[in-house]
């Protein structure tokens, strides 16, 4: 505010203070430059009073007073938001909740990561803009990680206050790039062809999807997974294959492309004209044989190629050239890639001819028919190596005497096509392949079993003779093998026996208690070949003789009060477990029984008199009370609760015989004592009186 009247004055102010409003201060000069600021959401005053002094005279004037109204600012809150890249951040400017609205804005600045770039909208600098400026601008980062771009925005009301600035913080996702392209083109009728993808980017984990699309004019199939980076379509009729590639991060970013695959005619053959053919077992005399080779690419079904093509060996291994040595292992040098087939005029094929090592085999790659790196070439590559099979076989070493049949399992080969024929089977002889053999293998069971009969006892050497499989879709053939395994019918190996430890058995009311087998027999009680005999009997009975095992033991009333040095009532119980060899194989374990009387005794009583002697006194004993009582076990006591009775108890009296027996059990009943009290009263008459007159008194 300028205070300056045109006159040589000086100019002195106070300020009446405003506890909303700051920075207003009592000062002196021409002009009142202070920046207020209103703490509120409603508009605040500020009165300054001015007091002009004349210069030089130092004349004082009037005051005077100046009120600035002082407007409320927007307050707007830091913002952040989510993109991918190449996405509209789709974010709107906020606004001030409880103050004045911000009607437009001023970006003042915009600091994108290095990596993160504008793909669209209008990030600048400007001011006055509206809200929605923001929200269709897009970014691409192409930073590994995700990255943020920065606005600093400054909030304008509608009466022009500015704002605090506050920043909108945009974090980008790393861009996904894709592109999926087929390792060849074009691809022949039936022929496959692996596309890759080609993905990196965004935020890990990425999904991968594939389909065909609608505008394929082949029909054509995928023959792995769609939801794998690389895939691998066949096509069946001839056209093009449009596939659409779409990687989703796991952000929920998403990226499409299509790539076309043109499908032609029937494709050429990649063939091997002298296969090998188990010339040379190297897992019998330790040596592998070199043999030549030609490999050919003709035309469907090994029919003409013309002339003029171009097949190079883009990759090779196991191939060499022929140095004219004879023997085994005889090799020159390795094929090298590059190297160009050679045009038969007489077969019209393009040949490639080397030595290979028969068991070691060779892996070849041709390219074509134009020069290496034509787009559109066809791959072809041919896999040819002896399968010279190693089975071991694998069983039980001792085979229990009796039994029919047992398993054993081929290994080292595989057994979804362990088939041989009949005359190639398991034999127990020097001849394994015998069609007449007494002991084979079923090659779907894996099952031993002999023709007739049990297994001879001793060693018994059964042989296997293996026919490997030809390897499928290749020329690799397999080769043959016979292997031996020997194990033993004599059963040695005695049962184990398990008791369960210690065992509580009860007597009955008769006074005896039962244990069987199973009461001792505890889990682990197993022999290799099987149980044929389990017995128990008391370990203290003398040396057994024949039959003394048996299916159970008895026990009774004296094994309460006997001890065997295992306690009072401790009886130990042997259970013998023996197999089905001829002698048996035993074994035995010992269980504690401990014997126990939990049967209380029965009472009975019986009601009586007793008459009140002289004295007036009468006394019973227990033995009166009982009626016959009885326990399972001999040896009880008797009690009662009222043994003497005087003239106070005559009549019916209810008394308890309580009955105890050795182990503590106890009973009671109640009796009737009635006493009774037949003694008549005695009286012993006085003296004779006489009397003098009729009024005397006696």
């Amino acid at each position: 505010i300028n205070l300056n009247n045109g006159v040589s004055s000086n100019f002195t102010w106070t300020v009446v203070d405003n506890p909303n409003v700051t920075g207003e201060s009592a000062s002196s000069g021409d002009i009142i430059g202070q920046t207020l600021t209103n703490a509120t959401t409603v508009d605040q005053t500020v009165v300054y009073t001015v007091t002009p002094t004349s210069d030089p005279e130092g004349c004082v004037g009037s005051t005077f007073t100046i009120t600035v109204t002082v407007k409320p600012e927007p307050v707007v809150s830091n913002q952040t938001s989510f993109a991918c890249s190449y996405e509209p951040i789709n974010l709107i400017l906020g606004n001030d909740p409880d103050g004045p609205s911000a009607t437009t804005y001023n970006i003042i600045s915009i600091v994108p990561h290095p990596d993160i770039t504008a793909t669209a909208g209008n990030p600048v600098v400007a001011n006055g803009i509206l809200d929605t400026e923001l929200a269709d601008d897009a970014w691409k980062n192409t930073n590994a990680a995700q990255q943020v771009v920065v606005y600093t925005v400054v909030p304008v009301s509608a009466d022009g206050c500015e704002g605090d600035p506050f920043t909108v913080t945009v974090t980008i996702n790393p861009e996904i790039v894709i592109n999926p392209v087929p390792k060849f083109d074009p691809l022949c009728i039936d022929g496959s062809v692996e596309v890759f993808g080609n993905a990196s980017g965004g935020t890990a984990p990425l999904s991968h999807n594939w389909v065909i699309d609608p505008s394929s004019t082949a029909v054509a199939s995928f023959l792995t997974p769609t939801n794998i980076p690389n895939v691998v379509i066949q096509a069946y009729t001839p056209g093009t294959v449009v596939l659409v590639y779409t990687v989703t991060d796991d952000e929920g970013c998403v990226v499409s492309k299509t790539v076309t695959i043109n499908v032609t005619g029937n494709c050429p053959e990649f063939n091997a004209i002298d296969p090998c053919s188990c010339k040379n077992d190297a897992s019998v005399d330790g040596n592998d044989g070199s043999f030549a080779e030609t490999l050919s690419v003709t035309g469907p079904g090994s029919g003409p190629l013309p002339a003029g093509m171009t097949w190079t060996v883009s990759g090779i291994v196991g191939a060499f050239t022929d140095d004219g040595a004879a023997g085994p292992g005889a090799t020159g040098a390795p094929i090298a890639v590059g190297t160009v087939l050679v045009w038969n005029p007489g077969t019209m094929h393009y040949d490639l001819i080397f030595d290979h090592v028969d068991a070691q085999g060779f892996t070849a790659t041709v390219e074509g028919p134009n020069a290496p790196g034509t787009p559109g070439n066809f791959f072809f590559t041919l896999t040819n190596t002896c399968f010279y099979p190693d089975p071991t076989l694998v069983g039980p070493l001792t085979v229990c005497p009796g039994n029919a049949s047992f398993t054993m399992e081929v290994q080292g080969v595989d057994p979804a096509t362990n088939q041989v024929p009949a005359a190639n089977r398991f034999d127990d002889d020097s001849n394994p392949l015998t069609s007449e053999a007494t002991l084979w293998l079923d090659g779907a069971t894996g099952q031993v079993n002999p023709a007739a009969g049990d297994f001879p006892t001793g060693l018994v050497t059964v042989y296997y003779h293996y026919d490997a499989p030809d390897a499928p879709g290749t020329s690799s053939p397999g080769c043959e093998k016979t292997v031996s395994f020997t194990f033993n019918t004599v059963d040695n190996v005695p049962p184990v026996a398990m008791c369960t430890g210690n065992v509580v058995v009860e007597l009955n009311p008769n006074g005896e208690a039962q244990l069987t087998i199973a009461d001792i027999d505890a889990p682990g009680t197993s022999d290799n070949c099987g149980i044929c005999e389990k017995g128990i009997s008391r370990a203290t009975t003398p040396a057994c003789v024949l039959n003394c095992f048996g299916s159970e033991v008895l026990f009774n009333c004296s094994d309460l009060t006997a001890n065997y040095g295992f306690g009072v009532g401790v009886i130990p119980v042997t259970m013998r477990v023996r197999d089905c060899s001829v002698p048996a194989n035993e074994a035995t374990c010992v269980a504690l029984v401990t014997v126990e009387d939990n049967q209380p005794p029965v009472a009975v009583c019986k009601d009586i008199t007793i008459n009140l002697n002289a004295s007036g006194n009468a006394s019973i004993v227990p033995a009166d009370l009982d009626g016959g009582s009885s326990d399972n076990c001999v040896g009880f006591t008797l009690a009662i609760n009222n043994s003497s009775f005087t003239c106070a108890n005559v009549g019916d009296n209810n008394v308890t015989l309580t009955v105890t027996d050795a182990s503590g059990n106890v009973s009671n009943c109640v009796a009737t004592v009635t006493v009774v009290d037949n003694i008549a009263p005695t009286f012993t008459c006085p003296a004779n009186i006489t009397l003098n007159s009729c009024n005397d008194v006696v």
